[in-house]
């Protein structure tokens, strides 16, 4: 279940701290051809026109800071997932953007949730937004 994937997932954190240095071209089952299986649900269409499919599967950050969320994130994507979910209220968001940056997976390949906290007139919103997107590049 989901709270014992979890649970597993920082038990390992734990162990591989910050000696993770695994290398996706090592992991048999990586290809940056290839992107994730599956299952994926498609939302519609961007801005563009282009399709835009969620991965089902993700890591969520909540409860991490900034250095659990970019080693958890770091070792999901070498692992094959696609999604990575944050929030503007989880205080982790730089970790997970240098993880993405790192991570040698086409930033087209990946799908990343994030929010802002509700009640926030136009003005917040935008500041928070903006944010959020320089906290993830």
């Amino acid at each position: 279940n989901e709270v014992n994937a979890s649970l597993q997932g920082s038990a390992l954190l734990n162990l591989l701290g910050p000696q993770l240095e695994l290398k996706l071209e090592e992991l048999p089952f990586f290809s940056e051809s290839k992107p994730w299986p599956g299952p994926w649900k498609y939302l519609g269409k961007d801005i563009e026109g282009r399709d835009v499919k969620m991965p089902m599967v993700g890591l969520g950050t909540w409860q991490y800071d900034s250095d659990r969320a970019y080693f958890a994130t770091k070792l999901a994507l070498m692992l094959g997932y696609r999604h990575v979910d944050t929030a503007y209220g989880y205080k982790n968001q730089e970790g997970v953007g240098k993880a993405i940056r790192e991570s040698g997976v086409p930033r087209d390949q990946i799908f990343v949730t994030t929010k802002i906290p509700g009640g926030l007139l136009l003005n917040e919103a935008t500041a928070a937004l903006e944010t959020n997107l320089r906290q993830l590049n």
